[in-house]
């Protein structure tokens, strides 16, 4: 079995690092797990809050998506149902710690 949490995000990099982290020190699983997080904020081509958080923390186990537009947020969650590699999913704000 394998779990995707799925993180949506705009502009929150603070935030959001948190709740990457609860995720990432979730260390006696009997399965999988990876983290899909979708940047709301439109690439502009240069590399923004988020995207250096994600680079920052350089995990494997973290998937970034950078949408080329803002999109409604029922989208964006829709969009990591559509990239998400688990079986299973659990839906994650920004704000919100495992």
């Amino acid at each position: 079995m394998k779990f995707s949490f799925i993180m949506v995000s705009y502009n929150e990099a603070e935030y959001l690092e948190q709740a990457i982290e609860s995720v990432l020190t979730q260390h006696h699983c009997d399965y999988m797990w990876d983290i899909v997080v979708l940047d709301n904020e439109p690439d502009n081509g240069e590399c923004n809050e988020t995207e250096k958080l994600i680079r920052k923390l350089d995990s494997k186990r973290i998937l970034y998506y950078r949408n080329s537009e803002n999109i409604r947020p029922g989208d964006n969650f829709n969009r990591g149902l559509l990239v998400a590699r688990g079986e299973w999913v659990c839906f994650l704000h920004d704000d919100d710690l495992l």
